[in-house]
């Protein structure tokens, strides 16, 4: 049995993978700036992608500071593109990407910071794992294509008329493989021979690996495979929906398989796409803490309006920070406190 969730297609191009992966972008963030329109609770107002290219344009212009005390970095244009793109791989973070472009849209590049700190895995000493590097020698060593300067500035060009606010970002991504000293394997052509079920599971609104990907593996599958859809937003699907994260269990545990094709809703609740980490917080409070819904409700929302930009990596890695196990333990106690 083999589950897989986000999807590559098997025989792309290194064009077509850039490509398509711009408009994955392009379509998550549209959803992005679409439900700020309608909704209050997104910080960076009802024009969402007019606050964005203010942004962008002063970050171009210059470096924007940072608030956090005894912090000396600056929001650069890299770091700018990295915040942006790693708040659409999860909904949980459209929140602070509406808090991120307002604050700075205000002079101040903290939180914006912080999630490209989020995106790349930037330690608290300052230190990144060598993922980079990785999908740099993975990469090449899969492609024989190495572009340079003007192959990929015409990439750029040609991904900015279709993907206008991702599309040379990945464009001038092209260039990664250029001077790569190694040679390159060629990929094999897939041929399925196993009797054990497949499933790859496809998310309609991912960013990073384009729904329509999930269906070319799928087809390159067969007959073993079996296709399993989420109409949701971000990157993966596995314990962000219920609904398929049930039928990779009772696939993994008591092999029974979900029929091909099966959509899985996007399981839209009353706390609204900015709820942040309140719904996810609030039910691990209920489940694994012992406190009431109310209560629960009371701490996770406390816990995010208060949540200092540099506890934003803490708050998804394996060990809390001081600074916010302080502001979880002073919110439960406050919380309890007030009934």
């Amino acid at each position: 049995m083999l589950v897989l969730d986000g999807a590559v297609g098997p025989n792309l191009t290194d064009d077509e993978l850039a490509l398509t992966q711009a408009k994955g972008f392009e379509r998550a963030f549209g959803n992005f700036v679409a439900a700020c329109r309608t909704d209050d609770a997104c910080d960076a107002g009802p024009d969402a992608a007019a606050t964005f290219e203010r942004v962008r344009a002063e970050v171009e212009a210059g470096p924007i500071p940072v608030s956090t005390a005894g912090e000396r970095r600056e929001l650069q244009v890299g770091d700018f593109q990295y915040g942006v793109v790693g708040a659409l791989y999860d909904q949980a973070l459209w929140a602070f990407l509406a808090r991120g472009l307002a604050e700075a849209d205000r002079g101040d590049g903290a939180t914006l910071l912080a999630l490209a700190d989020l995106y790349n895995d930037r330690e608290a000493d300052g230190t990144y794992p060598n993922a980079d590097e990785a999908n740099t020698a993975i990469s090449c060593a899969d492609s024989t294509e190495r572009r340079d300067l003007d192959a990929a500035r015409q990439a750029a060009e040609r991904y900015e008329e279709q993907a206008p606010t991702f599309g040379p970002f990945l464009g001038w991504s092209a260039m990664a493989c250029n001077g790569w000293p190694l040679g390159a394997e060629p990929q094999p052509t897939i041929v399925t021979t196993t009797s054990a079920p497949i499933l790859v599971i496809g998310t309609v609104n991912d960013p990073a690996t384009p729904y329509e990907w999930a269906g070319q593996l799928d087809e390159a599958l067969q007959p073993a495979s079996r296709l399993l859809t989420w109409q949701g937003e971000g990157h993966t699907a596995y314990l962000k929906s219920d609904c398929v994260t049930e039928a990779v269990d009772e696939l993994l545990v008591k092999l029974s398989e979900p029929a091909d094709g099966t959509t899985c809703p996007a399981e839209a609740t009353a706390d609204g796409p900015f709820a942040g980490i309140v719904p996810d917080l609030r039910d691990a409070l209920v489940e694994n803490g012992g406190l009431n819904e109310r209560t629960a409700t009371c701490v996770a929302e406390t816990v995010q309006e208060g949540l200092a930009p540099a506890d934003l990596t803490s708050l998804y890695g394996t060990e809390l920070s001081p600074s916010l196990e302080r502001l979880l333990t002073g919110a439960v106690a406050d919380c309890v406190a007030g009934g």
